[in-house]
């Protein structure tokens, strides 16, 4: 899928798929077109990733209160 079907797919901006990509914390490659291509897979991986850290994230904010 492109950057633009992975933004809508999980449901944040195509911009936030774009700077995954390159920090390289979503796995995509170029096509023959050299556009970029996401697997269903690996949009997967990095939202459960992110739902993880933001949970992390959440848990260490209230050990500090």
């Amino acid at each position: 899928m492109s950057p633009a079907q992975a933004a809508q797919a999980a449901n944040v901006s195509r911009w936030t798929i774009m700077r995954a990509i390159k920090s390289a914390d979503l796995q995509a490659f170029r096509d023959n077109k050299n556009q970029w291509r996401i697997k269903a897979d690996d949009l997967n991986a990095w939202l459960s990733a992110q739902c993880a850290h933001t949970v992390q994230e959440e848990a260490d904010a209230h050990l500090v209160h």
